[in-house]
């Protein structure tokens, strides 16, 4: 079974040129003390994609929660968040366009299962009530969000 970190870094050279993994880089708010990743793959379009194996509800609650936060944090205009990635893009990719828009244009929700189910069928309860919570507070910061799935992840 491979790794999160593992998979994202192949997934992010598998993307080609302007995809970085950005999995376990965080930056701080100015709401709180504890940091907050960015998200786990920027593709060159802007989009923030977060990804998890479906384990349980408590890793898909915790994903879709991440995503939020990550995503409002950006749109609120939360100056120290968006400094710290900022900062993080100047290093690795100072072209980036999330360096001029400082949000993302979109954010992909990709949960790794086995199941043949569709996604949106194959969740467990808890986790589809987070989604639709956290899908809510997407869409007040005018950010479109996409559902994936990722068919036999080997996470």
């Amino acid at each position: 079974m491979q790794r999160e970190d593992a998979y994202n870094d192949g997934a992010a050279c598998a993307l080609g040129t302007g995809a970085l993994c950005l999995d376990k880089h965080c930056g701080h708010s100015e709401l709180g003390a504890t940091p907050v990743e960015f998200c786990d793959l920027l593709l060159p379009d802007g989009t923030f994609a977060h990804i998890k194996r479906a384990d349980g509800s408590q890793s898909l609650s915790h994903l879709f929660a991440q995503g939020s936060t990550s995503t409002v944090l950006l749109a609120r205009n939360d100056e120290r968040f968006r400094a710290d990635l900022d900062q993080l893009l100047a290093t690795r990719a100072p072209r980036h366009q999330v360096r001029v828009t400082r949000r993302p244009s979109r954010v992909v929700y990709a949960v790794g299962t086995r199941s043949t189910l569709p996604i949106h069928n194959g969740l467990f309860t808890i986790a589809k009530v987070a989604l639709l919570a956290h899908s809510e507070i997407i869409k007040a910061t005018d950010t479109q969000l996409y559902l994936a799935k990722i068919q036999r992840l080997r996470l």
